[in-house]
């Protein structure tokens, strides 16, 4: 008997967060979360990511860099992309399908010499961006 008062006070639990009440409210939140915009994030599928991007009105610059792969291969494309509604240049490195670096600069340190461009990046966790203000949030590593 004592082991059936547990069960229906757990179902009753269970019952009780799955309310339409609460269903509205995470869909709601859900809603919430698709107008701040894209977030892209480190272990994300690097798919996921490039839709993002160019969702966000990414343009792939990377053959402009005249920038070669490790065994030669050029012009290589979708690693460096500038994003010009936010003012910002991004840089994706992907390994196995996933995310496994964001660098971030600012079109103006972006558009400096080389060394100033390799001192101003920065390495982020994640980088989302919100739509209402055009703004970036960034999450430093």
């Amino acid at each position: 008997m004592k082991y059936y008062v547990v069960f229906l006070i757990g179902l009753m639990l269970v019952h009780s967060s799955c309310s339409p009440e609460r269903s509205d409210q995470f869909a709601q939140t859900t809603n919430d979360r698709a107008e701040d915009g894209g977030t892209l994030s480190l272990g994300m599928s690097d798919k996921t990511a490039l839709e993002i991007i160019r969702e966000y009105g990414g343009q792939d610059i990377t053959s402009k860099l005249a920038v070669v792969g490790p065994n030669g291969e050029w012009p290589l494309s979708g690693l460096f992309w500038s994003l010009e509604q936010y003012n910002s240049v991004i840089e994706i490195a992907t390994e196995d399908g996933h995310i496994v670096r964001i660098g971030y600069w600012s079109v103006a340190d972006f558009s400096e010499s080389k060394s100033r461009r390799s001192e101003s990046r920065q390495s982020l966790k994640s980088l989302t961006f919100e739509k209402q203000s055009g703004r970036l949030t960034k999450q430093v590593l």
